[in-house]
């Protein structure tokens, strides 16, 4: 694993430094043309922009799965790769240490620049924060990035990886918005659900307690107590899953059929449910029916067309989008009463 790590760092060094480059270099320009305030001097005022290069690494930490597994979906690179004298999964674990490296390393040059820059600059921000923030939020670039490649390496393609990433995480927030939409006072009465859903909550809550620290407020006016519940079940629901999820991907990548590649993507989690949830999510977020109708069938003949790599459905193909219009209709119809 040592030797195929140097050989990863040799192979991908220009790599490296290109992110790093990038997101510094962005982060210093965001930095650099913004004004530090603390909204105990100034409400309203334009805060510190830590909240880009938050944003930024956890969409990168899902973009460098597919850069760094892209050549387990390609049958033309899998069969060298498998042939090296060393397990699947140690070259997935190489893989993995190697893209944290990256990312790691990227957050890490980044923040410390913007930092620098502020201490330049007039502020009244209590800095003390700035340390301990910086290490909180190492572990959810980790969940990010295992959870990608658990999503990814389920799927048969690039394609089918990609989608199966982005249909995942967006269904969080369709559900979240379904909910909210449907029943305004829900978030109200009963946010504890709607906290146990939302993907971003761990991510959001450590860049909250950051804002509340840096200004000089009290940590306790942003969680209440009843809340705490449903932050623990959503910290083991993510992190938990992606850890998970990820022990059982190496435990059992060695058994792994390579003549799957290339072929359509049965993954119970991936099209299969998926395009049913989310037609009839369309159909219930929409207030018109009939365009929600239309936009779901649409929906989901582009998507099976993706998922065959035709446009010869099978009959269980036909029965799910009928399945999915039959209870969106029912569920509408009961709703409007």
């Amino acid at each position: 694993m040592i030797k195929y790590f140097k050989l990863l760092f040799k192979k991908h060094y220009i790599e490296t430094i290109l992110l790093v480059a990038a997101l510094s270099l962005t982060y210093l320009l965001i930095v650099l043309n913004s004004t530090y305030s603390s909204y105990n001097y100034h409400p309203g005022a334009y805060n510190f922009p830590l909240s880009f290069l938050i944003v930024a690494i956890c969409v990168l930490s899902f973009v460098f799965v597919f850069i760094r597994f892209s050549f387990l979906k390609n049958k033309k690179e899998i069969d060298l790769y498998y042939s090296l004298p060393i397990k699947r999964s140690h070259i997935i674990l190489t893989q993995t240490l190697f893209g944290l490296v990256q990312l790691v390393g990227a957050y890490t040059i980044a923040y410390w620049v913007g930092f620098i820059v502020l201490l330049t600059r007039q502020n009244s921000f209590n800095l003390l924060p700035f340390l301990p923030f910086y290490f909180a939020f190492i572990p959810v670039i980790i969940v990010c990035f295992l959870s990608g490649i658990v999503i990814f390496l389920r799927a048969n393609s690039v394609v089918d990886g990609i989608l199966f990433v982005i249909m995942l995480i967006g269904l969080s927030y369709m559900l979240v918005l379904f909910i909210t939409i449907k029943n305004p006072t829900f978030n109200n009465k009963n946010n504890n659900l709607l906290y146990l859903l939302e993907i971003h909550l761990i991510p959001a809550g450590i860049y909250n307690y950051f804002y509340t620290s840096i200004n000089g407020l009290q940590l306790s006016q942003l969680i209440q107590k009843s809340e705490v519940g449903a932050v623990i079940g959503n910290i083991m629901l993510y992190a938990g899953g992606a850890l998970g999820g990820y022990t059982a991907t190496i435990l059992t990548v060695n058994n792994e059929k390579t003549e799957n590649i290339g072929r359509t993507s049965d993954f119970i989690i991936g099209y299969k449910a998926l395009i049913p949830i989310y037609s009839l999510l369309i159909i219930l977020l929409f207030n018109d029916l009939i365009i929600s109708l239309v936009v779901s069938i649409l929906f989901s003949f582009v998507m099976y067309v993706i998922y065959r790599r035709s446009a010869k459905f099978k009959l269980a193909d036909y029965i799910c989008i009928a399945s999915s219009i039959i209870l969106g209709i029912i569920f509408v119809s009961i709703s409007r009463r």
